[in-house]
Parts: structure tokens; C-alpha cells; sequence
């Protein structure tokens, strides 16, 4: 009864932090793209520029996007951390249910 209790009061702050993690990921995937946007741009010069590579490259190398500890933060990530979250609250629903 007292973790079902708990699991109510915390449940809607850790949706608030798996909405924000997925929005931080969402834009690190955006970070992603960005490297084919720019080659894809046609800027007035039709044969291969080699200063756009340059910048396409070093776009890429960047890596820009979100970090935690070193890890870059993917839509990926957050799902495994999503799922892993699911399970540790329907166990422990499930033991309180078990002990009432």
C-alpha cells in the first residue's frame, strides 16, 4: 500500500524527466542530420565544392548533441532507459500488490 502510494507521487515527476531526456534526444538526432542538410545545398555552384566537405566533415566530427558521462544521449538510449524504468515500477506495483 505505502509503494503504490509512492509510485502515484513520483510517477508523474519521472514522466516529466523521460519527456525531457526524449526531447534532448530528439535533438541530438537532430544534430544528426545536419552534416546532409548542408551537403545537399545547392549554393550556386553545381560541381563538388570542397569547402562545403570541409564543413560536412567537420560537422561530423563535431559530434554535436547531448552528453551524459560521456555517453551520447540517442532516442535509442532513452528507450532502453524507458524500458529498464518500466519494469523496475511494474515489479515493485507488482510486490505491493502481492503483500496486501
Amino acid at each position: 500500500e505505502c509503494v503504490g502510494l509512492a509510485m502515484g507521487s513520483v510517477m508523474p515527476l519521472c514522466a516529466v524527466a523521460v519527456v525531457t531526456v526524449f526531447s534532448a534526444a530528439s535533438i541530438t538526432e537532430k544534430c544528426n542530420r545536419v552534416p546532409s542538410v548542408v551537403n545537399a545545398g545547392d549554393f550556386g555552384n553545381p560541381v563538388m565544392d570542397q569547402d562545403r566537405q570541409y564543413l560536412v566533415q567537420y560537422i561530423v566530427n563535431s559530434a554535436a548533441g547531448f552528453y551524459i558521462r560521456g555517453a551520447r544521449l540517442t532516442a535509442l538510449w532513452v528507450l532502453k532507459l524507458f524500458y529498464i524504468f518500466a519494469v523496475v515500477c511494474f515489479s515493485l506495483l507488482t510486490q505491493s500488490a502481492l503483500r496486501a
